[in-house]
């Protein structure tokens, strides 16, 4: 069966269309998903950054209701853990301690459970603070008295 030459000319056009929809779909394919991908990319950084805020913010407010706690902290063992549950409920902690120079630990109300032999002084968080003179922020680590 022979073509005519405007079914030839029809096909070739056809043929030249789809050939020309397949090469723009492809390229729109590939602008969406580029676009697509740095939309994300920002949303990330956008929500990452809005968390760092919000973190430092958090740090420096607890950090400065503790540094306030240390400048006003009494001397006397009953006063001070007074001072320490204000700060533990004021800071929303789930305990508040210091450990003193003679090795004592005193700690807000409701107190932890601690061993009779325990001595903040050679605990690393003890050691820390007392290098650098500041407070510190420390990875969790074992609890003395449950051990989690």
């Amino acid at each position: 069966m022979k073509l005519s030459f405007q079914s030839k000319l029809l096909c070739s056009m056809l043929l030249l269309l789809i050939l020309s929809l397949l090469a723009l779909s492809t390229l729109a394919h590939r602008l969406l998903n580029t676009e697509v991908n740095q939309a994300v990319q920002s949303e990330i950084h956008n929500t990452l950054r809005n968390a760092k805020t919000f973190a430092n913010g958090w740090l420096t407010a607890k950090s400065d209701l503790l540094t306030s706690l240390s400048r006003e902290l009494p001397l006397q063992r009953s006063d001070a853990e007074k001072f320490l549950t204000y700060a533990r409920n004021a800071g929303q902690f789930d305990l508040v301690y210091a450990g003193t120079s003679q090795g004592e630990m005193w700690q807000s109300q409701p107190p932890s459970n601690l061993p009779s032999d325990y001595d903040p002084r050679t605990r690393p968080w003890y050691q820390q603070a007392m290098e650098t003179k500041s407070l510190i922020v420390t990875s969790p680590y074992a609890d003395a008295g449950s051990g989690e």
